[in-house]
């Protein structure tokens, strides 16, 4: 869980300069679930910072999680690339506690082809960002709850994309526990 724990710290230290974008870098270094919290963690930053700071800390994310693949992808490049897609291309069998379950075990329907599956989580991801553009406001409920969502209709929603839901919402939603408003763009 070590991608959650440093997406939290991201979360929780956002109000600082550089040391969010570095624990989100590194959280994006070390799983994938973390790329799809990304952007609504920029956007939050965009909401509370301004453009500049959301750019710059998006920029230096991105950069710490190249430099921190860096020393894989210059050792074995085709087994860093095809191990960050293994996800998307790989033929794994599918497994999980979101939509696809109900299709494979037959219960309630039959198996929609696994892009279909990928489309689907893609449609969530870009409708949520979108619901975000139109209102900033929006994503004061729990923006690191928001980019796991999509993930319960992929092919594969395991449980572990999960498990830090309930502390994500709570953590997530800290303007409202502390009874204020977030601070104002710069």
């Amino acid at each position: 869980p070590l991608w959650a724990l440093l997406v939290l710290g991201a979360w929780i230290t956002r109000r600082r300069t550089w040391l969010p974008a570095v624990l989100l870098g590194l959280a994006l270094a070390d799983r994938q679930p973390a790329w799809f919290v990304f952007p609504f963690v920029i956007a939050a930053t965009l909401r509370e910072r301004g453009g500049s700071v959301a750019w710059r800390r998006a920029a230096i994310a991105v950069v710490v999680a190249v430099l921190v693949n860096a020393p894989f992808v210059v050792a074995a490049p085709e087994r860093a690339v095809s191990g960050i897609l293994a996800p998307l291309l790989a033929p794994l069998v599918a497994d999980g506690v979101g939509l696809m379950q109900f299709g494979v075990a037959d219960r309630y329907t039959t198996a929609l082809p696994r892009a279909a599956y990928t489309i689907l989580a893609l449609i969530a991801l870009a409708a949520l960002l979108g619901y975000l553009w139109r209102r900033p406001r929006g994503l004061a409920g729990a923006p690191l709850v928001w980019g796991l969502a999509p993930l319960w209709l992929a092919w594969r929603s395991l449980q572990n994309y999960f498990a830090f839901l309930p502390l994500f919402a709570l953590v997530g939603d800290d303007e409202i526990a502390m009874g204020h408003e977030p601070d104002p763009p710069h």
